[in-house]
């Protein structure tokens, strides 16, 4: 039982793991340096070590510096600081001949990159196994000969933009700059003294605050020498940009330019936009097209955030108000031009209600001044108005259903035509009644089929479990009954021997000899 839980756990762990480049093994490259004069030669060896597997195809790719050696045999192709061994055939160590071309060391290195080594055998799906490759470097040195140039001075160095502290002297190098604006980058103009020596430049890129530049001049005979100049770049002075202040019905409002996206109510995504010239951040509707403000009151010094509808025709801001009921939300549409469109139900006249300390237009039925639900009219997230019916004791917005008037059809449906022809308008609420509780029975069906899915999945499991348990524990006491027979049938055999042994030694003592 304990293995076959065992390897349960073991199969749900190679399940889980994460899917990352699995090597089948590691091989070691070693690589030995070597030292020459300019137009000698002198050889470096790539030695193979420790692979756990054997090496079925090698490609390594080894990298040099052209300008100071120059690669001459010992590999399959490439050159100009690039070359590449090759092989199916695999050796233990692989000699490559390097001709020095100018006094200087060149780093001899494995490019993990371009290096491809795989195993001779092949995966369970016959697929090539790829080997991990672990690489040293080593180096060539090249020396310049006696007849060379020893001169590594400069003859001039200048610097843009700024001016070396001290003056520029060839037996000066240690210089120092201190910037009076900002600077990302320092050019650097260096002239040696010997046309025959080599001049590179490191740290010319500039950041705020403290810099180091070297200039590494290397004669015909590869002595080198390291001109260092130090730079303070200055910080750049913080530009803190105006706030953006707009006006709502004479309430004063900044505008976050940059607010976390997962303060979007639903509906919304961020996007960029330009507004007066200034590029921010703004909610935008997926459907309906509405662009929201991030905005903070302006009076208080840490105000909440809130969101502001803008109209883009006008150029006006007006309160973006929403009502969210179980994870549904709904824009309440308060705009004189939008309700004017609207035919308002009969029955029913305006009235405020505040919900969350947010006054609300909404309209009562004026028949029953204890109703505890009222009307409003609002856009839900697919950009589609229309009239809903808000519950106050359950907390629950729905469609309204009332005196014909259903979602999206009070701003063309007028309350004569309702009066006139009483059963017409009563038929499409039943039939929408009747579409919501269809919807509902198919909901409440696929939850169940599904529960009861899952319960048979998950008693399924808990019998293969007790069937398992049951035979593994019955599979051992077998084992042990037999043990117990075998001992018992064994103690048996030894009892009826001895006992038989006795009989006859009784027999033998009861015979008498007679003289």
């Amino acid at each position: 039982m304990k293995k076959r839980i065992f390897a349960f756990l073991m199969v749900l762990f190679v399940l889980l793991i994460p899917n990352t480049k699995v090597y089948a093994a590691a091989v070691n490259v070693n690589i030995t340096g070597g030292a020459t004069t300019v137009g000698g030669e002198t050889e470096v060896t790539v030695t193979l070590s420790n692979q756990t597997e054997e090496i079925g195809v090698l490609q390594l790719c080894i990298t040099y510096d052209p300008a100071v050696v120059e690669a001459v045999s010992g590999f399959d192709g490439g050159g100009g600081g690039k070359i590449f061994i090759t092989s199916t055939e695999i050796k233990s160590s692989y000699t490559i001949k390097f001709k020095g071309t100018a006094a200087g060391t060149s780093t001899i290195a494995v490019s993990q990159t371009d290096s491809k080594v795989y195993a001779l055998k092949k995966d369970a799906n016959n697929q090539d196994q790829l080997m991990e490759v672990y690489a040293g470097t080593g180096s060539v040195e090249v020396k310049g000969t006696a007849n060379q140039s020893k001169n590594n001075n400069l003859s001039a160095l200048t610097v843009s933009p700024g001016t070396l502290t001290p003056a520029f002297s060839k037996d000066v190098t240690t210089y120092n700059i201190t910037l009076t604006e900002s600077c990302s980058r320092l050019t650097v103009s260096a002239t040696p003294e010997d046309s025959k020596a080599r001049i590179s430049v490191w740290g010319a890129a500039m950041d705020p605050g403290d810099n180091t530049t070297k200039i590494t001049v290397t004669a015909e005979n590869g002595d080198t020498k390291v001109y260092t100049i130090y730079t303070k770049v200055p910080e750049a002075p913080k530009v803190e940009e105006k706030p953006i202040i707009i006006d709502i019905d004479g309430a004063l409002y900044n505008v976050i330019s940059n607010f976390d996206e997962e303060l979007l109510p639903e509906g919304y995504e961020a996007v960029d936009y330009t507004y007066k010239g200034k590029k921010i951040v703004v909610g935008k509707g997926i459907s309906n097209g509405k662009i929201i403000f991030c905005v903070s009151d302006a009076s208080v010094e840490k105000a909440d955030q809130q969101f502001v509808v803008y109209d883009e025709q006008t150029g006006s801001f007006s309160n973006l108000l929403m009502i969210t009921t179980k994870g549904s939300s709904y824009t309440v549409v308060e705009s004189l031009d939008a309700l004017n469109s609207v035919t308002i139900p009969e029955g029913f006249v305006e009235s405020e209600y505040t919900l969350n300390n947010v006054k609300y237009k909404v309209w009562v039925d004026a028949n029953n001044e204890s109703a505890q639900y009222f009307i409003i009219y609002c856009t839900n997230v697919n950009g589609e108005s229309g009239w809903y019916q808000y519950d106050i004791l359950e907390g629950t917005m729905q469609r309204a259903f009332l005196n014909g008037f259903t979602f999206g059809s009070a701003d063309t449906t007028k309350p004569e035509t309702i009066e006139t022809q009483p059963q017409t308008t009563e038929e499409p609420d039943n039939e929408k009644n009747g579409e919501l509780q269809a919807e509902y029975d198919n909901y409440v069906k696929k939850t169940r089929l599904a529960l009861g899915l899952m319960a048979f999945l998950l008693v399924a499991v808990v019998i293969i479990v007790v069937i398992f348990t049951v035979k593994s524990f019955h599979d051992s006491h077998e084992e042990y009954d037999e043990e117990e027979e075998e001992a018992y049938e064994e103690d048996d055999r030894e009892s009826k021997e001895t006992r038989s042994k006795k009989t006859k030694n009784d027999d033998d003592d009861d015979f008498t000899f007679i003289g």
